[in-house]
């Protein structure tokens, strides 16, 4: 089973144990198919867990997790990011890709081949592709449109518009 990570847990809602929950996609419809999946926390730790409940909450969902049906147990869950089976994350639109799909695409500029991914990080401007260069060790290159041309993942390939930015 190939596994993403479609959500952090947030705080808990009211008294019977449902979580606020944010979505990396944005999207929320997808939860509804989501059974069940695993919490995985910064300090390594995991919790496979069983969703009881999808409550649609404004533009978003609260979840309730079997076995947690308190506002104390629930609470032991904010933080963690929820990995599922990729089949039940969101729906990819045309042109979309899901982040995790770069890890280990090639980047070239033409016919050269300048680096793979080896890793992406999230930033607020935006997300940083860490290339690792046949010659040059390791470089950063902004997931932007000025930068990057084609994105396929399918064929592990990332084209790039320009080739000064891996300098």
């Amino acid at each position: 089973m190939e596994r993403i990570t479609v959500a952090r847990i947030g705080k808990t809602h009211g008294v019977k144990g449902y979580v606020k929950v944010n979505s990396f996609s944005g999207s929320y419809d997808h939860f509804g198919d989501i059974e069940e999946g695993t919490l995985v926390f910064r300090h390594g730790k995991e919790i496979s867990v069983r969703i009881e409940e999808v409550v649609p909450f404004g533009d978003r969902v609260l979840l309730k997790f079997v076995g947690y049906d308190s506002p104390e147990a629930a609470r032991t869950l904010t933080g963690g990011e929820l990995w599922v089976d990729k089949k039940h994350a969101a729906p990819l639109g045309k042109d979309e890709y899901y982040i995790a799909d770069l890890k280990g695409c090639s980047v070239f500029f033409g016919d050269r081949d300048c680096g793979s991914v080896i890793g992406v990080a999230e930033t607020g401007q935006a997300d940083l592709l860490e290339i690792k260069t046949p010659d040059r060790g390791f470089r950063y290159l902004p997931l932007k449109d000025e930068y990057v041309g084609g994105v396929d993942t399918k064929a592990g390939r990332i084209e790039l518009k320009v080739d000064w930015i891996l300098e």
